[in-house]
């Protein structure tokens, strides 16, 4: 049996813009410091309040774990999307840790178009929701956060198949 080779078409990453925090030294840097603080805070807290340390301790320590998935969801993920001639692919990148999300196959492809308020999709774009694109395969939406070039490449690819 003879395995055919794809063919890659086009390929590109996205990733969170950098606002404020530029470098992920400085990052690194506020993130233990904000563990610090929260240690400090459940000791301040611990000898002010007159409820058990243990609550004051886990109230303060879910605060930072949500604030640290907030990091790594809207601040350390990426989203690697390839066309090739037979699939559209989207890979997550999370630090050097990659994982495959989605993989459609070209001929389940029916619309490629803009953002429209109120699609519920899987979240695979970067920055903000109304600069996504629209993917529509299988009957399901997704939105993704890929250039006009690529954009351009799927919509020739869904006039195709239709």
């Amino acid at each position: 049996m003879e395995k055919r080779a794809l063919n890659l078409v086009h390929t590109e990453q996205s990733h969170p813009e950098r606002k404020r925090i530029r470098s992920d030294g400085v990052l690194y840097f506020l993130l233990l410091a904000s563990v610090l603080f929260v240690i400090w805070a459940c000791n301040r807290f611990s000898d002010r309040l007159p409820l058990p340390t243990g609550y004051v301790q886990l109230i303060l320590y879910v605060i930072l774990l949500i604030g640290a998935l907030v990091i790594i969801r809207y601040r350390l993920t990426g989203f690697r999307y390839t066309l090739t001639d037979e699939a559209f692919y989207v890979d997550k990148i999370v630090g050097r840790r990659e994982s495959n999300l989605l993989a459609i196959p070209l001929g389940s492809l029916s619309a490629v178009s803009e953002y429209e308020r109120g699609v519920k999709s899987p979240r695979l774009y970067c920055g903000k929701r109304k600069n996504a694109v629209r993917l529509t395969a299988d009957g399901r939406d997704y939105l993704l956060s890929i250039s006009p070039e690529l954009k351009e490449k799927l919509v020739e690819y869904a006039r195709k198949m239709v």
